[in-house]
């Protein structure tokens, strides 16, 4: 699956460009002429979550039609993503998503769908740079703390992981340094946060969004940031590579998806929303350390081909196996 990745996103990028350049054609009865569902494969006040209900008041606000978000975690986004794939293609049910859509591939062995082959990419909606924490209880305060006591404790400290950025950043961290860490699985990063501030699991990599105010009040230590510059948020901060792991860029980003076959008309439209959103969005995005991701259709599938060569990349690197 992981040698055919780009192959897939090559043989679907003419076509899906083609859509983009494809007119608003009339339909019988404008769309949307019923209630919209936003399906989101993550708990309630995650990043993805909010944003999804920003671009459902959007879509209230320029329709007078009701924009719902439903929320279904559960196996990594595979819960939500599948109800997603079993429901009409046509524009009236949407998946919210993280970068997990494209990293299952390289997590999940039999996916239920496919999600290049069975999904239309709509547009990117935010960016959210992540972090590295540890429970204050473990006694570090840097990367490279946690990279000396992984030695000599091989094996011994834990990372818990509900997604498959922070299930795959993690790995990556191991190959770089040559620890090992005891990976705890999880349906959620935010059951992997509770469980982290109860003692119950030693670190995780997480958006910064969902977690600065717990680095601000104490509850978890911060260690590092991801990406290439410092957050603005958490100056203070170092990041990965400032930390001795030059390379290392595992970050998250959120975007909307429908079914393949979806009337271009909607994914327009849809599309012109999630814009709409982004930009009242973007003072709190970019107070929470993020930042917006509003594109246009062509743009969102050419990230998607540069960022599935990078998970591809990535998960060798870790020497990840599908499971």
């Amino acid at each position: 699956m992981q040698s055919s990745l780009l192959a897939r996103l090559r043989r679907g990028l003419p076509l899906l460009l083609a859509l983009c350049a494809v007119p608003v054609l009339a339909q019988t009865g404008a769309y949307p002429s019923k209630t919209i569902r936003i399906v989101v494969p993550w708990t309630a006040g995650t990043g993805t979550d909010l944003n999804a209900r920003a671009i459902a008041q959007q879509i209230t606000a320029a329709t007078g039609q009701t924009a719902v978000v439903d929320n279904r975690p559960g196996a990594g986004g595979i819960v939500g993503t599948g109800e997603v794939q079993r429901a009409p293609a046509d524009g009236y049910t949407v998946l919210a998503t993280s970068n997990a859509h494209v990293a299952n591939l390289f997590l999940v062995k039999n996916l239920p769908y496919d999600p290049l082959q069975d999904f239309v990419p709509v547009s990117g909606t935010r960016k959210l740079p992540s972090l590295i924490i540890a429970r204050p209880g473990l006694g570090i305060k840097s990367l490279a703390e946690l990279t000396e006591l992984a030695k000599r404790q091989p094996g011994k400290i834990s990372f818990g992981a509900g997604t498959s950025a922070g299930r795959i950043g993690m790995e990556l961290y191991q190959e770089m340094t040559g620890v090992r860490l005891l990976h705890v699985p999880y349906k959620s990063n935010t059951a992997v946060l509770a469980d982290l501030m109860g003692g119950h699991v030693d670190v995780m990599l997480i958006d910064a969004f969902n977690v600065l105010p717990r680095v601000r009040d104490g509850r978890v230590v911060a260690l590092a940031a991801t990406g290439k510059n410092r957050l603005k948020v958490l100056p203070e901060l170092p990041t990965v590579a400032e930390s001795g792991l030059t390379g290392y860029d595992v970050g998250s980003w959120s975007g909307l998806w429908v079914r393949k076959g979806t009337p271009p008309e909607a994914v327009a439209f849809l599309n012109r929303m999630a814009g709409k959103a982004a930009e009242a969005e973007k003072e709190q995005v970019e107070s929470s350390g993020g930042e917006v991701f509003a594109t246009t259709q062509a743009e969102f599938v050419r990230y998607i081909e540069a960022e599935g060569a990078m998970w591809r990349k990535t998960a060798a690197a870790a020497k990840i196996i599908p499971e």
